[in-house]
């Protein structure tokens, strides 16, 4: 029975040693005699000990044998850990500041001021059985370089580094992750890539600023987000459609196609205006400055701004981009504004047209671009707000010198006091527009002057020379936006009416002295003077007097009271009189005296020694009962010539035919016998002729040296204003 229980100890001592061999053949190998031998000794005596030496013997053999029969049929490891440690090192480079200290085990290498351009990495501890590191970048204008090896660089000397892939290989990959991510220009840290994946941007231009790199065990705690590690750039779209007058809503448009019309004169009411296809998140935000109105709140994403069916025109806008679409690109547009045409380009929130002038947006392009990139056109002058303009002006008046300046329509010089403007100076402040305001001034003895502007001088100082007509006008976009009305006061006329733009005001060719002005400026289509006669020249006038026959009504010494009712009737006084009627109402001289009154009887030719006419002076008298009547005698041919020119029909004193006078003593003084009365009704300066209408004879023309003779016997004149 012994014999047969050490056999069998044999037999589980065997079963166990081969159980564990299986489980671990190193140990096995390493010390095979120990483990069985004690085994044995816990069962057996000492002469059994001796065999189970034997039998041991024999056994371990087998048994070595064994093991190394399984240690060469056993795989080789998937995955077998080093037991020394590893560093990961890495290295950055530019132009300016070369390669920088190792950075290891997720520190920062960055650039605060500068680029990344180049990059090493390298893992000390490792071998090449163990396995490497890999990695390339991309490289602007260049695109993605090949993997690099260990401590091998990638990138280029002088070219922005854009985006970089990290790789592990062999044992290494099996057991560890490599974890990185980029500091990008404009979007700060992105999140975490690993083994392999794209960190950075591509497409956008923008530069690395930091890298992070770390080495993680598998199964280990991940350094960071790993959501957004790369960006890849894509061209977003902007989409916008606008409502316009009599016509609705149009189609939608794309990407800086224009959206309006132009030509037309038809107001924008409406817009709508979205974004999709952005490589970000983020959207787009606008408003509008409506008439009557004022700046609506802000609207998103294809919500209407603006107004429908109220007839309103759109007079500015605002776009603006929100969220991360406005940190990596501009929004641009620019609008077609009534009487601006195209304004420059604004961006990202600025107010696009005009406001305060009443006018209306016609049509808008918008553009989305990347950020850096150019604007598309010129960025000066997208928004016009309106001011008022201040004109100041001021006169160098006779005996005076400089008065102080006026604006916007008062009077400057004098009235009254019969004293000549000499000099003017004009400008224009507080302009919402570009432009400047020029003047200029007719002088006597020396015409017209240059156009002088800004508040410089226009005619004399210190040469006793009056100013007699002067013009005004704006220029540049001032003349676009606003008229200048002025008018003066002038010698013998008074307050002339308005004139704007480069229309005259004053007089030429008459001798007349310009006394004060007035000017102002007015917003084009708004509230306005009047404008009425402002210039008068010495060149020529013909006035629609009436021929009344002073024969027909049977009054052969009644020229005086046809001459005048001609001149009444020409300015539509003494409508319903007839020649008769008027003379039944003419004053009659109680003593014959033609200084107080008609001496004698009109209607017949008297032969007793009454000089049978009623002067200058009674004629006006009695004139005024009828409309503005006024005695002018002794008015020069100039000042008759005025007379015409301003309009006004003039009773002039002359010979019958223009004859050589006769003359005769009379109680009252000397008289000339042979004297006659007409109305003036014109004159050509050029012809260098009168227009009369004689009573006696009808209407002609005489030439002015054969009138001013005969008129200069007497210069009597009345004038009917």
């Amino acid at each position: 029975m012994k014999k047969n229980l050490f056999f069998g100890l044999i037999g589980i001592t065997l079963f166990f040693t081969v159980g564990t061999i299986s489980a671990s053949s190193e140990e096995v190998v390493n010390e095979p005699q120990s483990t069985v031998e004690n085994e044995i000794t816990e069962t057996t005596t000492s002469e059994q000990a001796i065999q189970s030496t034997q039998s041991t013997t024999e056994t371990t053999e087998a048994v070595t044998t064994s093991s190394e029969s399984i240690t060469e049929s056993k795989p080789e490891p998937t995955a077998e850990k080093t037991t020394a440690p590893m560093t990961l090192n890495y290295s950055i480079y530019n132009e300016q500041s070369g390669w920088q200290a190792n950075q290891s085990n997720g520190a920062v290498a960055e650039y605060p001021n500068g680029r990344i351009e180049a990059l090493k990495i390298n893992i000390e501890g490792s071998t090449a059985e163990l396995g490497t590191i890999q990695y390339r970048a991309h490289v602007a204008d260049v695109g993605w370089q090949n993997f690099a090896d260990v401590n091998s660089i990638s990138g280029i000397s002088g070219k922005r580094m854009e985006a970089v892939q990290i790789q592990l290989t062999e044992t290494l990959k099996a057991n560890y992750d490599i974890y990185y991510r980029l500091h990008v220009q404009n979007f700060g840290w992105l999140d975490w890539a690993a083994n392999g994946q794209t960190a950075g941007t591509t497409g956008f231009s923008y530069e690395i600023k930091g890298i992070q790199i770390q080495l993680v065990e598998k199964g280990q705690t991940v350094p960071g987000k790993t959501v957004r590690p790369f960006v890849q750039y894509k061209k977003p779209n902007i989409k916008y459609q606008s409502h316009i007058q009599d016509i609705g809503w149009q189609g939608i448009k794309t990407n800086g196609e224009l959206s309006g019309t132009t030509g037309q004169s038809k107001r924008m009411e409406a817009m709508k205006i979205t974004v999709d296809n952005t490589p970000v998140s983020g959207g787009i935000e606008y408003r509008s400055h409506v008439q009557d109105i004022g700046w609506q709140g802000y609207v998103t994403n294809n919500a209407m701004t603006g107004t429908m069916k109220q007839s309103k025109r759109m007079e500015a806008l605002s776009i603006r981009l929100t969220g991360e679409l406005a940190q990596h690109f501009d929004v641009y547009y620019h609008v077609h504004a009534k009487n601006f045409g195209w304004m420059d380009w604004a961006s990202n929130g600025q107010d696009a047209g005009t406001s305060g002038f009443s006018y209306q947006l016609e049509s808008i392009e918008i553009r989305l671009v990347k950020k850096g990139t150019a604007a598309p056109g010129a960025v000066k002058r997208y928004f016009v707000q309106y001011k008022q303009p201040t004109v100041t002006y001021q006169s160098h008046v006779q005996d005076k010198g400089w008065q102080a300046p006026s604006t916007n329509g008062q009077t400057n010089g004098s009235t009254g006091q019969s004293k000549r403007v000499e000099a003017i100076k004009v400008n224009v402040a507080n302009a919402p527009v570009s432009g400047s305001i020029e003047y200029r001034t007719h002088v006597q003895d020396k015409g017209w002057q240059h156009y002088v502007a800004n508040n410089q001088l226009s005619g004399t100082t210190g040469q006793s020379k009056r100013v007699e007509a002067y013009d005004i006008r704006l220029t540049g976009e001032l003349a676009k936006h606003f008229d200048v009305y002025y008018r003066g006061h002038i010698e013998k006329i008074g307050n002339s009416g308005w004139n704007k733009n480069s229309g005259i005001v004053g007089s030429s060719g008459f001798s007349l002295r310009l006394e004060a002005i007035e000017i102002q400026l007015v917003r084009k289509n708004q509230k306005a003077p009047t404008l009425s006669k402002s210039f008068w020249e010495n060149k020529s006038a013909e006035l629609n007097v009436p021929f009344i026959n002073q024969y027909a009504s049977n009054a052969p010494m009644g020229c005086e009271a046809a001459s005048l009712l001609q001149a009444l009737k020409t300015l539509g006084y003494a409508k319903n009189y007839t020649l008769t009627a008027f003379l039944n109402e003419m004053p009659i001289s109680y003593n014959n005296d033609p200084n107080n009154g008609f001496a004698g009887n009109p209607y017949i030719i008297m032969t007793n020694g009454v000089y049978q006419s009623i002067f200058a002076k009674p004629l006006a008298n009695w004139g005024t009962k009828y409309g503005n009547v006024q005695n002018i005698s002794g008015s020069s041919a100039s000042n008759l010539k005025l007379q015409l020119t301003l309009g006004r029909p003039v009773v002039v004193y002359v010979t019958y035919n223009f004859e050589s006078p006769t003359y005769g003593y009379y109680f009252w003084g000397k008289g000339v016998d042979n004297a006659h009365i007409m109305t003036l009704a014109g004159y050509n300066s050029t012809t260098k002729k009168y227009l009369v209408s004689d009573p006696a004879k009808g209407k002609y023309w005489v030439d002015y040296a054969v009138f001013e003779k005969a008129y200069n016997l007497t210069k009597g004149a009345v004038v009917v204003r």
